[in-house]
């Protein structure tokens, strides 16, 4: 499950470019970048928890 269609369009610009190359045109998305896998962890575990929140409420 993805949850946000930006880190889809990184994950895209990966498969046709370096990690380089995007933070050579982007240096704001070093962080961002190198820590995808973390990030995109932690939002699918905030996704879990509202989802089971919102069981919770029906």
């Amino acid at each position: 499950m993805k949850l946000i269609p930006e880190l889809d369009e990184l994950d895209n610009k990966l498969k046709t470019n370096t990690v380089e190359d995007i933070i050579e045109d982007h240096p704001e998305m070093d962080k961002i970048i190198r820590k995808r896998k973390e990030i995109s962890k932690e939002l699918e575990l905030w996704q879990k928890k509202i989802d089971l929140m919102n069981m919770q409420n029906n």
